[in-house]
């Protein structure tokens, strides 16, 4: 078996409602701001293991970008002062989480603000934090180059500011030039990281979260990748790096870790997600792959961990509504709708043991609104830098 039964629980969740969705999700931007306190933000949450943070991950920043994704589709004026809360974090990170990431540090935070007020200054002070970010030898979406190079193809879309385009194609060449050849016949970066120096795979930590990131650039800037490189190294880390069981197709977290996790940030759900950036029809054995790694998702059902995104049941229902749009199935919006479900019960069970909601994207009940809005509209395109 190429994944661990334990992590999961069997899908246990009532027919798809639209009702039963819009009020959950309606509930639950309620929740989000009557917790919110001025001056305080967002109280952490005890399973985070952290202090109040500025950040995209389990932070402030993070908050702001999922409540906007809910007030956009609801159509509701927000009771929280988004403003004044983009304000505050460009002035208020600790001295830990200004590292110029995406996920953790700077770049995140600026987006948030920017988005909230997208000024001249606030421009600069994104590009600012992407370019801070060259240096980096993380090597991964979260603390890495990936990061800030979506970051940079987001701005520029948006903005059209040749500033961004400049940015971002630097950082292309630095994570290419970062590559090394490994055995197999694989292309493989290598993460510093924590203290390590280790060869992940996944979407948070590793090889996908790159290739999403390059494959994001490539869309951006034709001329800025080798497609065809691009295309044949992809496929060759997909297939090299790939186990096949009857359930479907799962990745190990590392090279030299056993398979066990089927979660978005190491398993077939991030290799899933990440890799949908790869247009349909490239190749025939890059999409099989990934339908295989959809049918392992479905297979072995929620996490047991509950609701949230990067460990969570939404984020593994994000690769069922990935692979909807892949293949215009309706089973797998179907399977995705299920999921929402399910996580929905697990949200409420996990608030009900500890008395009180989980204010963050990542790891808890803001990225559940984000999987609700997306099951309801449906789509998993969102703003852009998000769609990993």
């Amino acid at each position: 078996m190429n994944w661990n039964p334990d992590r999961h629980e069997r899908l246990a969740a009532p027919d798809w409602s639209s009702y039963r969705a819009w009020d959950a999700l309606s509930a639950l931007v309620d929740e989000i701001e009557d917790a919110w306190s001025e001056g305080e933000g967002w109280p952490p949450h005890p399973r985070d293991g952290t202090g109040r943070s500025s950040g995209q991950y389990f932070g402030t920043a993070g908050v702001v970008t999922g409540l906007r994704r809910m007030y956009d589709w609801t159509g509701r004026t927000s009771r929280v002062p988004l403003v004044d809360v983009v304000r505050h974090i460009q002035r208020g990170a600790s001295s830990g989480e200004r590292h110029p990431s995406l996920l953790i540090g700077r770049t995140g935070r600026e987006l948030a603000t920017y988005r909230e007020l997208p000024t001249t200054e606030n421009a600069a002070r994104v590009l600012n934090a992407i370019q801070d970010n060259d240096d980096s030898t993380e090597h991964e979406l979260m603390w890495g180059l990936a990061g800030t190079l979506v970051a940079a193809v987001w701005m520029y879309q948006v903005t059209r500011d040749d500033r961004f385009a400049d940015a971002g194609r630097h950082q292309v060449r630095r994570l290419w030039d970062a590559w090394e050849h490994s055995v197999g016949g694989a292309h493989l970066w290598v993460q510093d990281l924590y203290g390590r120096r280790e060869r992940y795979i996944g979407a948070a930590h590793g090889q996908v979260g790159n290739l999403h990131a390059l494959w994001s650039a490539a869309e951006a800037w034709p001329d800025a990748v080798n497609r065809e490189e691009l295309l044949a190294r992809t496929l060759a880390l997909a297939r090299s790096t790939a186990v096949d069981s009857p359930d479907g197709t799962n990745w190990p977290a590392t090279l030299r870790e056993e398979l066990e996790l089927v979660q978005w940030c190491h398993g077939a759900p991030g290799v899933v997600a990440a890799l949908s950036r790869v247009p349909t029809g490239l190749s025939d054995e890059l999409d099989a792959l990934l339908l295989r790694g959809a049918e392992l998702v479905w297979n072995a059902g929620p996490l047991r961990k509950g609701h949230m995104l990067c460990h969570g049941t939404a984020g593994n229902g994000f690769a069922l509504l990935k692979t909807w749009e892949r293949s215009s199935d309706p089973r797998w919006l179907e399977r995705a709708r299920a999921f929402a479900m399910h996580a929905i019960r697990q949200r409420e069970r996990i608030d009900e043991e500890f008395g009180r909601g989980w204010f963050s994207l990542w790891t808890g009940d803001v990225g559940l609104g984000v999987y609700l809005c997306a099951c309801l509209e449906p789509s998993t395109t969102w703003y852009g830098w998000e769609r990993f």
